[in-house]
Parts: C-alpha cells; structure tokens; sequence
C-alpha cells in the first residue's frame, strides 16, 4: 500500500502542477506566483518533463522542485512544470509555449537528442537560456548535465566481463531507445565486451529504465535462451525484478550489472543480513543531475559561466570487488538524512520502507538534499539547511578515467 500511495501522490502532484502550468499559475505554490505578478523581480522558469513511466523521472523532478524551496533560488524564481509524455511534437509545442510566456530559462529531459534542437536553438535566440539533464540534445547553445554515460555503460560492462573470468553467455537489457543514454551506454558497454573474446552477447531487449518490462523481457529471453545458458546479465535498470524473477523460479542467481535502485542493493546483502547475495555492481545515474542542472540554469541567469557539458559524479557499489573497477562497499542508511548520507552510506534500511524501485543516488554535495525530499518534493527544515549551505559549492564537472 505504501507503494501505491507514493506513485499516487508523484502522480497526483504532477498532475498539480502541469495543471497549474497551464492556468499560468506557479507548480511551487500560490506564494511565487503572487511574487512573479506583484512585479518582485523573480525569473520564470520551466521545467520541461518528458515521460514519467519509471520511477526515476518523479524522483528527478522532486529533487529539483525541492530545491526551488530553498533560498537564494526560492527568491529568485517562478517554477512551472510540463509533463509532454512520449510526444517529441507535445514537448516542442510546450517549450514554445514557454518561451511565449516569458520564461528566461527552461530545464529539459529531452525524450530525443536530435529532435527538439530547431526549437531549442528559437529558444536561445530569443534570450532563453536551456539545460538539460540526464539525457542531451546536440543543440549547441543548449547546456547539459549527465552522468558521464559512455563511463557507465565501459566500467559496468568491464565489471560482469571480469567477474565472469572473461568467458560465458550474457544478456542485455538496454533503456529507452533513441534517447542519448541509452545510445551512449549500450555503445560503451558492447565496446568493452568486445575486447573478451570469450564473452558472447545471446540476447539484446529495451528494457525501457523499469522494473517490470526488464522482468518481462526476460522472461522472454527464456524461451529461447534457458536459464542454465545464460551466465551474466549487463541491465540498465532492472537487477532487482530480474534476480526477482530468478528466486521466483527457484535458479540460481547469475552476476547482473546495473543501476541503483533500493531493491537491486538490498538483493546484493547477504543472507546472513536479509539480501539474496547477488553477486553484482551498481552505479547511480543520479536523480540529481535536474537539480544541478537547475543550479547551472540559475548560475546561467546571473551571468556565470559553465562548460556545455556537465558531468556529475556518481558512485560504484559492489559486493564483489574485481580489477580495474574503482567501486565502494554497501553501507546502510538508517534514516536517509543529508548528514547521513553524506558520510558515505548508499542504500536505505529496510524498515524505512523505500520502495524496491527507487533509485538510491539522492545524495551530492553540490545539492544537500536527502531522502525525504527524493520522495516528496518538500524538503525537510534539516534539508533546507544543509541545501542553502551545498549552494555555496561550486558547480564542477567530473572527469573519469576512461583508461587508455
């Protein structure tokens, strides 16, 4: 039920929001709308939402909603929300509108990385400043903050190839197609397997960043492909109803390279702790690099500078060490507070209750957010604090070692 209740209330409070968007009313509140229309000064804002089909999109917009809370930015701007779904004609048609209304910024989730460049490069023209996150366009006046991808998809691909001595069969869940990540990481990934010779790639599905289509992707790669063929699993999202679906069929689990999510971390505890001891490495594609993004974006409206590309930096975890992957132990957090999380701990304690699909890389210096307003979009008092501090940190772009 708790489950149900939190996408309920993402759900609801989008739903709040686009509708406030479109009445010209503020997604933050009555107060900032009142401010932008009394003549206060506040800058007009959009967030521009594609889809919101898996748990990490909600997530990404309460974080950066949640930092709209937090001054100097609660002073400073009027934030609206748009939602365009799957449709790149929908998404066009709403940065246009905002444009028209009078934004001076819009932050981005583009659903291509090619398509909205006509509209976005309009945008800049007429003295809009654009930022993207998590995926990218190649409008060259548009700024972007991401992960480095073309890292994640090499170092987590290096990972199941190591631990798999070099030899075996694997599957491949990828993400949304066309969209810039997806492209970057499954290149990556199929690069650095093709440098082992005695590793094959059997079978290849979309597993669309959630939950539910990877189990069902590969349960279908079962019918052709037996359990007992397949030795590792490379999945952008998806170890946790993955290594569902193998408990549920009573097999042995196999090593899966994936993305953090609550239920995919506590799988990799051992028994001995309440885990399944999935043999396993996760990285963080970060549901903050919206609200880094909204920080380049304000930075942008007072005349700072920044690189066009923004990289943030995230973590690797694995419970099974292996050469050449730079990756951290599991450490539980009991209470998801931005001074817990900032001493280093990286999956929420069972009782918390978070649910198995949410993505646990709430936390960067850069931000001070915790787990509260991951959920909510509503920081906590402590949160706020720790915000308007982390705002005093510079915005820097992190550079990997993508080796030789």
């Amino acid at each position: 039920m708790r489950l149900r209740r939190r996408m309920f209330l993402a759900v609801a409070a989008t739903a709040v929001a686009v509708g406030a968007a479109a009445c010209g009313g503020s997604a933050q509140g009555g107060s900032a709308g009142s401010a932008a229309a009394s003549g206060h000064g506040k800058d007009l804002v959009y967030l521009s939402m594609s889809y919101i089909g898996n748990d990490w999109q909600p997530e990404a917009r309460n974080v950066i909603e949640a930092l709209t809370h937090v001054p100097p930015i609660s002073n400073e701007i009027n934030f609206k929300i748009t939602v365009a779904g799957t449709s790149v004609d929908t998404q066009i048609a709403q940065i246009n509108q905002a444009v028209e209304a009078g934004a001076k910024g819009i932050l981005v989730y583009p659903i291509s990385p090619t398509a909205l460049n006509a509209t976005i490069e309009k945008a800049c023209q007429a003295g809009v400043k654009v930022v993207t996150y998590d995926s990218v366009v190649t409008a060259p006046c548009a700024y972007g903050v991401q992960i480095h991808q073309h890292y994640a998809g090499m170092i987590t691909a290096k990972w199941l190839a190591e631990a798999l001595h070099g030899h075996g069969n694997i599957v491949l869940i990828t993400g949304v197609p066309g969209t810039s990540v997806d492209l970057y990481r499954t290149a990556a990934a199929k690069a650095e397997f093709a440098k082992f010779p005695g590793i094959h790639i059997v079978a290849s599905e979309p597993g669309q960043w959630a939950q539910a289509p990877a189990k069902t992707d590969m349960a279908s790669i079962f019918t052709s492909h037996p359990p007992s063929t397949i030795n590792g699993i490379w999945a952008q999202v998806g170890c946790y109803a993955i290594t569902q679906l193998y408990l549920q069929k009573h097999l042995p689990l196999v090593p899966c390279a994936g993305e953090q999510t609550q239920g995919h971390l506590l799988y990799m505890l051992p028994t001995s702790q309440g885990g399944a001891g999935l043999q396993s490495v996760s990285y963080s594609a970060t549901n903050i690099t919206g609200a880094v993004a909204l920080r380049v974006l304000v930075g942008l409206l007072h005349g700072q500078k920044f690189p066009h590309k923004v990289y943030a930096q995230f973590r690797l975890i694995t419970n099974h060490p292996e050469p050449g992957v730079p990756a951290i132990p599991l450490k539980i957090c009991n209470q998801g507070t931005p001074q817990e999380l900032a001493s280093g701990c990286n999956v929420f304690a069972s009782n918390l209750n978070v649910p198995s699909g949410f993505f646990d890389g709430v936390w960067s210096p850069e931000v001070g957010l915790g787990l509260h307003a991951a959920e909510t979009g509503s920081p906590s008092t402590q949160e706020v604090k720790s915000a308007a501090q982390a705002l005093k940190t510079p915005v820097t772009s992190w550079q990997p070692n993508l080796g030789p």
